[in-house]
């Protein structure tokens, strides 16, 4: 009998022990999800809308035109002519919600010429006679920066498939710009007198009829 009685105080005493527990867990589910009282109240959903625009943007290209290498002949120093910028994309924060934005260049594309004329082709150069398509594209560099206004300043540089490290606020626009710069390929211009670099321009601007990029974005919520 002494030792029946012993089991059931272990038993309500773990039992107690379990109530207790569980009155734990409901009194801090209780006190958080439910308020008692009358009334009502609501709330809003801060909207998301970045909208971009621009000859440059998605499946569509960014097109320079008028591309040209420096005037000057070699004269021992490298040569290189920058074109003036161009805007390609205009991005809006037309929601409420901060965003971080990343622009990604494409890989250039190198368009020839219509046969006949001065004309750019709409098909892709394919035959680069005795040069290449990493010797045409190596005399290009590309560069992007963004402003907030529509003047053009190369203050801000982009990184291609980096963050802009400023976030775009709510009703905040950036207007993206592309600018081009044609490096001759004066590597070795010391022992030819710049005969080879020369060569390669004349080249490019009797065969190349326009060079083209791909501009995409992504945009996500900033971290506050």
């Amino acid at each position: 009998m002494t030792k029946k009685k012993s089991i059931f105080i272990k038993l309500f005493v773990a039992l107690v022990a379990l109530t207790l527990i569980s009155c734990c867990f409901l009194g801090s589910t209780f006190a958080r999800y439910t308020s008692g009282g009358n009334g009502s109240a609501t709330t809003t959903v801060a909207n998301w809308k970045i909208d971009i625009t621009g000859d440059g943007t998605g499946e569509s290209q960014v097109s320079i035109g008028d591309l040209e290498p420096a005037a000057i002949a070699y004269a021992g120093a490298p040569r290189s002519n920058t074109l003036e910028a161009v805007q390609v994309a205009k991005i809006e924060n037309k929601g409420e919600v901060a965003a971080t934005v990343t622009f990604t260049l494409g890989e250039m594309k190198i368009y020839g010429l219509e046969s006949g004329t001065n004309n750019a082709s709409e098909t892709e150069l394919e035959n680069y006679g005795s040069y290449s398509y990493g010797a045409v594209s190596g005399l290009f560099d590309v560069k992007l920066y963004y402003t907030t206004d529509e003047s053009f300043s190369a203050t801000n540089g982009i990184t291609s498939g980096s963050e802009i490290g400023a976030a775009l606020e709510a009703g905040q626009s950036y207007y993206i710009w592309m600018q081009v710069t044609w490096n001759s390929d004066d590597t070795n211009s010391n022992t030819d007198e710049g005969r080879a670099a020369d060569a390669l321009d004349t080249w490019v601007g009797q065969n190349v009829g326009a060079l083209g990029w791909t501009l995409s974005y992504e945009a996500v919520q900033a971290v506050s």
